[in-house]
């Protein structure tokens, strides 16, 4: 046999059969690490949560008959769960219609010059992936700070206007990451429509803005409010407080945090506690964090 038909013969077919064989063996594996990371997905985990307020009579006089609203994690949303809420004792909750949650402590009097801490604790179910428990109708209007019919977003939105319905959060995602500048923490909310003609912007306007496109593409988008938690365990600081989306692609809610560049992962590491919208029935806080009627009484949170 010559060394041509040998090698066409008996080391082609040997060299061939290699290559197949190693190229199913890393589809099997390609497609075990992808299962296995849907899988991990789909897994609800356990997250506690603890949080603390300081509350200070700032003056002399006591300080009597005082009213605190403090914010609690979400009770029910497409990716958490609340589990169970330990607080101060005697505290009450009320709930408003988009499942933000409000607890009000009561506080008889405060001496002079006196603080107390207030400590909460949360365990949550984080559900990525979870089935639909919000409905995406309800999360394509106009409304403050997202200006959905202003020009500034209308124009914005149509860039994106003939790109596949799928493909439009993603690509939104990234205009504006590449056209937003962050800027330094702003303490006044300035919406949507001021982040682009400024081209800049905390998260709150980052959220926003991308919220305010999807909605004029039609895709139903909500607002949030609270923290990047990465441990299952965690002490949560007032100055971590961070604003994300969530956007609806058909079948579930997806994530999508444009100031940080995190898009459509890391769900189980957000827990939410305030959806910024118009609740329906007036909730005490609305998309403030915490409250205290007594004017001679400071709060803040640890």
């Amino acid at each position: 046999m010559t060394p041509i038909r040998f090698i066409a013969v008996v080391i082609f077919p040997v060299a061939l059969t290699l290559c197949l064989g190693l190229g199913a063996w890393n589809g099997v594996n390609l497609y075990r690490q992808v299962t296995a990371h849907m899988g991990s997905l789909s897994s609800p985990t356990k997250k506690l949560i603890r949080y603390q307020f300081t509350v200070k009579n700032k003056r002399r006089a006591f300080a009597r008959d005082i009213s605190i609203n403090l914010f609690a994690p979400i009770i029910d949303y497409p990716m958490q769960r609340l589990a169970t809420l330990n607080g101060p004792q005697g505290y009450e909750k009320t709930t408003d219609a988009i499942s933000n949650q409000t607890l009000i402590y009561k506080m008889d009097q405060l001496a002079s010059y006196e603080a107390r801490n207030i400590t909460i604790n949360a365990e949550l179910t984080m559900l990525p992936l979870a089935s639909i428990t919000i409905d995406p109708k309800l999360w394509l209007k106009n409304e403050k700070y997202i200006e959905v019919d202003s020009p500034e977003v209308r124009e914005v939105a149509k860039l994106f206007e003939n790109i596949p319905f799928e493909r439009q959060p993603k690509a939104v995602f990234d205009w504006l990451t590449q056209h937003l500048q962050p800027s330094d923490y702003i303490k006044e909310e300035k919406g949507a429509v001021w982040a682009l003609g400024n081209k800049t912007g905390d998260c709150t306007e980052y959220t926003y803005a991308y919220v305010a496109i999807l909605r004029k593409l039609g895709i139903s988008a909500i607002p949030l409010g609270g923290f990047v938690a990465s441990r299952p365990a965690t002490v949560i600081s007032g100055v971590d407080y961070h604003n994300w989306a969530l956007f609806h692609d058909g079948r579930h809610w997806r994530l999508a945090d444009p100031l940080n560049g995190v898009f459509d992962q890391q769900e189980e590491e957000y827990v939410a506690f305030r959806i910024l919208s118009e609740s329906e029935n007036a909730e005490l806080l609305g998309r403030s964090r915490f409250s205290v009627d007594n004017e001679n009484v400071v709060i803040e949170m640890q």
